[in-house]
């Protein structure tokens, strides 16, 4: 159900925006979650409770910039990588863009 808001989000971001807006789906497997679990833990605050944990692991994978490109014209997913991105969260943007 997560997947068919976001598109469905994206669909109306279309509609009510002449920008250009992508799509980036993000797979992991249970193993990359698990590896990266130490090193999410340990960037969280409050780390209080799972939803704290779940927002955060979104965020770090997220960061990443890589996964799958929803192409509406071809109604079909390509490989995506970004070199340049942002990361959006409640207290504003960060831009992940490196300087070199």
């Amino acid at each position: 159900p997560d997947r068919a808001s976001a598109l469905n989000g994206l669909c109306e971001l279309k509609r009510i925006s002449s920008r250009y807006w992508r799509l980036i789906e993000v797979n992991i497997s249970l193993q990359d979650l698990e590896d990266a679990t130490n090193n999410i833990e340990g960037l969280l605050l409050p780390r209080a409770t799972m939803m704290d944990f779940n927002i955060g692991a979104i965020l770090h994978f997220a960061s990443k910039g890589c996964g799958l490109v929803w192409e509406g014209s071809s109604r079909a997913f390509t490989e995506y990588a970004s070199t340049r991105y942002a990361t959006a969260t409640q207290i504003g943007v960060r831009d992940n863009r490196s300087n070199s």
